[in-house]
């Protein structure tokens, strides 16, 4: 496919007159790329001027000079603007308007509730596959691998999203035959309440996260135990950059995730009780961990620019794949291992990581985040026990949850790490056993 972005920007390298071939960059320019993004443009500019011998300068700060822009960032968010310019809008994807998408990942409508059936004459109705089956797939093969979507900022689950990070949970299955969950045929007998695919465990809903789904301004529900049943959550994560691809199609990310690869393929349907189905990280239900997909693409950009300070990009053969995230140390198909992965990068802050962690909170640590968000609400003190010294060693019994002080390193020089983590030690030791 093939298609062409114009956007207000200030930024010359060789002029298309008899000079396209000089170093001249007082003038309009093309210049290829095999990235819409900023990284791309820098790369591009400095290749053409290395290819012509010519000096190469701080090409960041010259774009960011001619943008007459303040920081990088600025610069960043102009570059993705028009590189998203034909992104096709995400209501697109279900045709039924604002209401009926903020419902769907509130866990509503009748793409959640429908279960297949027969009517009293065998006729199969309600069938997941063909309604919203067949339009979700059909957008899958032709749109979402080779044009963007537009994020649904619109939609109070997707506004914000300061984490750069968004997660679905579910915790209905409701189609046989996908090798997911346990819906079995025949549908009125094995799949009234049927489950998906074990892959977390809920701790607690904060419904003050989320009121606009919630519908209720506070309140909060705990799940102690196994008592919130089988649940399945899924995530993905995206660079400060706003023109890195990870952030530039986290719309086809979030289509890929919520419709395609789990509605659609797999029947996940319905929210966690008080919390979204899908929604910004910090608007979630606080869960021990969620898998994850990124994204990658293969593009050709022709970047242009006008002596009127306009630049236009001709994008040619965009090709989108959905894969399972590539985390830290290894440790794929794991939000927290890629938003860690994404850390170690410089592409999120470590003060990010530090609140992700506050709703993804790392497997078997859902009694710490019980115990620490009662304490907060002022409705219970975290565990402690008679006769500790909280601020020197926690008590034993409720093995050192209630310690307050500040050492971080054993007796013998080792530095602390939580237990579900590999470094800097790695270890099979584990808290389950």
């Amino acid at each position: 496919m093939k298609f062409t972005i114009a956007a207000s920007v200030i930024l010359f390298l060789t002029k298309h007159t008899n000079a396209q071939d000089t170093c001249d960059i007082s003038g309009s320019f093309s210049v290829s790329s095999g990235s819409c993004s900023f990284d791309g443009l820098v790369a591009s500019i400095e290749a053409k001027l290395s290819s012509l011998n010519c000096p190469i300068p701080n090409v960041p700060q010259l774009i960011t000079s001619k943008l007459g822009a303040t920081t990088l960032q600025d610069v960043k968010a102009e570059i993705a603007s028009a590189c998203s310019v034909a992104h096709l809008p995400f209501n697109s994807i279900t045709g039924q308007g604002h209401v009926f998408d903020k419902e769907y990942f509130d866990g509503g409508t009748y793409y959640n509730d429908q279960r297949e059936s027969t009517d009293d004459y065998g006729i199969t109705i309600n069938r997941l596959a063909t309604d919203p089956g067949d339009r979700i797939q059909d957008i899958f093969q032709n749109q979402a691998q080779s044009n963007g979507f537009i994020w649904p900022s619109d939609l109070t689950n997707f506004e914000g999203c300061t984490l750069n990070a968004a997660m679905c949970c579910w915790v209905q299955d409701r189609q046989a035959g996908d090798n997911n969950g346990n819906c079995a045929t025949p549908y009125d007998e094995n799949c009234v309440d049927a489950d998906p695919a074990d892959n977390t465990d809920i701790c607690y809903v904060d419904m003050s996260r989320a009121p606009a789904s919630s519908r209720t301004s506070d309140g909060f529900s705990l799940f102690e135990g196994e008592e919130e049943g089988d649940s399945h959550c899924h995530g993905f994560a995206w660079d400060e950059d706003p023109s890195d691809e990870s952030a530039l199609f986290k719309g086809n990310n979030l289509f890929y995730v919520s419709f395609y690869d789990h509605l659609q393929q797999r029947g996940y349907v319905r929210n966690v009780p008080g919390a979204p189905m899908c929604g910004c990280v910090e608007q979630m239900a606080v869960v021990t961990r969620a898998d994850c997909t990124e994204i990658s693409t293969s593009e050709t950009v022709e970047f242009s620019f006008n002596d009127q300070n306009d630049l236009s990009a001709t994008i040619s053969d965009l090709e989108l794949e959905f894969n399972a995230c590539q985390g830290k140390n290894n440790n794929n198909n794991d939000l927290a291992a890629y938003v860690e992965r994404l850390v170690d990068e410089g592409r999120i802050s470590e003060t990010k990581k530090g609140v992700f962690y506050e709703t993804v909170v790392g497997e078997t640590y859902c009694r710490e985040a019980i115990d620490s968000f009662l304490d907060e609400e002022g409705l219970a003190s975290k565990p402690a026990c008679r006769g500790s010294y909280p601020s020197e060693c926690g008590c034993e019994e409720v093995n050192q949850q209630d310690y307050t002080g500040t050492v971080s390193v054993t007796r013998s020089g080792r530095t602390c790490q939580r237990w579900d983590e590999q470094t800097p030690q790695i270890h099979t030791r584990t808290r389950r056993n």
